[in-house]
């Protein structure tokens, strides 16, 4: 038992530096050059598609030219979009050479601007997707006050108060300012396209550039603009809407700076709701939501985010990695039960893919702009799994999510104990050694249930990163446990001759005080590990506003029963196996628990920042198994597969010896 709980940990020790560590090993480059080139050269590129989508109909009717300076607009977009592109480094999936000279063609014959226009935006979401680009604010943005003083400083002259476009300069200016009141055209502007047109300025108009302002005065002057035609609607009433219908619109910066007015009002309409309430929703969208922080299961990732962006970016790495582990701990984790009862598998997966990557970056000199995109991209993600949550109206939610967990946890405790039960059925110490077995169990149940009674204030005082270490540490000795278990029953794998043998075992085995505690603290450990984990997790199913507690409940009643009849069917199905099947299967058995919780025990370990992460190439993750996409879950769960066919090879050895 020395030995290998010697070897687990040395072998922790040598792939488990921890990420403070590694931080202050080395120094962080400056931000490299090119990478900022390729994110403003795709951002510029998807401005231009941005205008050829919108401006190029307003140039072109049934094959005609009805405004001769927009449609040469078109081309002097065409020359420097595709001047952009040759600059951007060549990605397989994405000939964007070709594409824009498509695009080019269908100008040039003034096919239909629908045409034209859904071409230019596959084009530029087809570029974003590719290059992992995020067009949306990385930080706060100004307040709405300072945002309005900041247009009547630099916009009222041409755009007037109101922005109808008939300030007292309007008149002098070929094209006209853009009319903000203008429902056409409001309704295909963005606050992205808005940032954008403060960036750049419009070559051949009168609007400059404004990139002296910082971004994020740019971005709350673009979400202001936006705003300016809904001030007819009623904000409360907005606000008291949109949380009544369940929009499924998230009222973050990263869904509503690239989100279309035309866009809203679909969704609106197609949940039945009256003119007069869209329009007060939409006021709601466009004067209050960007401008506010507000209540959501996921606002704890975003401002920790936030501070991690914040922390990179003045060179305060230890800082960034804390924020980054608090993100995910606090805001992801204890809601991953129900993001999968909405078969969300695939975005949690990403997201926790991103997390890796974005701890790994913080060791590999990553600069800030690669930073930054990654948790952007989060960020989106996040947005599309709030938004799936709120349009899903399903009371039976959390009682199938509960179902789930218990019956995964309830039946892998339950499988270590049948296990065990079996081991020593057809002994004479069978009473004995069933009474120590247990013994283990029900103190573990009655451990979990003290748990569950005493945390909703005392866990509640612990940080979830200690609660993920005790988790991972608690999983990593359960590994060592049944490897140390299997140890006897390989030992013993051709036990057709020596079955009274390992009778004999056993009963001088549980002679010994020693070994009959060993025997209990073996069940303990392992139960009182999947009780732990499933007041984790039934805490933060009802951390959810929406979850009915009588559904929780239920769920936990109908998942102990059916844990109940499936480890008596199954412990009365293996009376009738003969005792070297048995052991065969219990060696198997043994062997996958410990291979599970031996990956399960470093992931944890990883999220609470103790063991760093490598990400790998492969993307497959399977949890049931422990199997992660990172160098040190792989590296511990071939160690612990080692020891096991090291212990099965002893027994062979040792006859041969004979």
């Amino acid at each position: 038992m020395r030995v290998l709980f010697l070897s687990l940990s040395l072998c922790i020790s040598l792939i488990g530096c921890t990420v403070d560590e590694s931080i202050h090993d080395h120094s962080h480059t400056q931000i490299n050059d090119k990478q900022i080139n390729i994110t403003e050269t795709v951002r510029r590129i998807a401005s231009l598609l941005d205008y050829i989508a919108s401006d190029y109909p307003l140039s072109v009717k049934n094959g005609l030219i009805v405004n001769l300076f927009e449609y040469r607009e078109q081309f002097d977009f065409m020359r420097i979009s595709t001047n952009l592109g040759e600059k951007l480094p060549k990605i397989e999936g994405l000939n964007f050479s070709n594409e824009l000279a498509v695009l080019r063609s269908e100008i040039g014959k003034k096919t239909d601007g629908v045409v034209v226009s859904k071409l230019a935006h596959k084009l530029r979401k087809a570029l974003l997707t590719t290059y992992n680009i995020v067009l949306a604010p990385t930080s706060a943005i100004q307040d709405y006050q300072t945002s309005k003083n900041l247009f009547a400083q630099n916009c009222v002259a041409c755009h007037g108060a109101e922005g109808a476009g008939d300030g007292f300069l309007s008149a002098s200016f070929n094209p006209s300012p853009i009319n903000f009141q203008d429902g056409k055209v409001m309704a295909e502007m963005t606050p992205s396209r808005v940032f954008n047109v403060l960036t750049d300025g419009v070559v051949g108009t009168a609007m400059p550039s404004y990139a002296a302002l910082s971004a994020s005065e740019r971005w709350g002057l673009a979400f202001y603009v936006i705003s300016l035609r809904h001030k007819a609607g009623n904000l409360q009433r907005g606000a008291t809407a949109y949380k009544k219908h369940s929009i499924p619109i998230s009222t973050t910066l990263t869904k509503l700076s690239s989100t279309h007015d035309r866009d809203i009002q679909i969704i609106l309409t197609n949940k039945n709701i009256m003119p007069q309430t869209q329009q007060d929703i939409l006021a709601f969208l466009r004067r209050v939501a960007p401008y506010s922080s507000r209540e959501s299961p996921f606002q704890p990732t975003r401002k920790a985010l936030n501070g991690a962006i914040d922390a990179y970016r003045t060179n305060q790495y230890t800082l960034a990695n804390e924020y980054l582990i608090q993100a995910y701990l606090d805001g992801i984790e204890p809601y991953e039960s129900t993001l999968r009862s909405h078969n969300l598998e695939s975005e949690i997966f990403t997201i926790e893919s991103l997390f890796s990557q974005l701890r790994s970056d913080i060791t590999q000199n990553a600069d800030m702009d690669t930073f930054s995109q990654k948790i952007l991209r989060i960020r989106v993600l996040l947005d599309s799994v709030e938004e799936t949550m709120l349009g899903t109206d399903n009371k039976y939610i959390p009682f199938i999510s509960t179902l789930s967990i218990v019956l995964r946890e309830g039946l892998e405790a339950s499988l270590i104990i049948f296990l065990l039960l079996t081991w020593t059925a057809r002994g004479q110490s069978r009473q004995k050694t069933n009474r120590f077995i247990h013994l283990g169990w029900i103190t573990a149940l009655g451990a979990g249930i003290l748990t569950w009674w005493i945390s909703g204030n005392i866990i509640a005082l612990v940080s979830t990163q200690h609660r993920e270490i005790l988790e991972g540490i608690m999983s990593l000795v359960a590994a060592l446990i049944l490897l140390i278990s299997s140890h006897f029953v390989l030992s013993r794998i051709d036990a057709r001759r020596r079955v009274n043998r390992l009778k004999r075992h056993l009963e001088n085995a549980l002679s010994h005080r020693k070994k009959q505690i060993t025997l209990v603290f073996i069940v303990f450990f392992a139960v009182y590990r999947e009780a732990l984990e499933l007041v984790l997790f039934l805490r933060s199913i009802l951390l959810d506003r929406n979850a009915d507690p009588n559904m929780v409940l239920w769920g936990v009643t109908v998942g102990m029963l059916a844990v109940i009849v499936g480890t008596v069917g199954l412990f009365h199905f293996a009376r009738r196996l003969p005792f070297g099947t048995i052991i065969l299967c219990m060696s198997t058995m043994l062997c996958i628990l410990a291979f599970s919780l031996s990956g399960q025990g470093a992931r944890a370990l990883q999220e609470a920042g103790i063991l760093s992460i490598h990400p790998l190439a492969s993307n497959i993750q399977i949890p049931m198994l422990g199997v992660y996409p990172t160098l040190q879950t792989i590296m511990v769960q071939l160690f612990a597969l080692a020891i096991f066919i090291a212990i099965a090879l002893i027994p062979k050895l040792k006859k041969q010896e004979i």
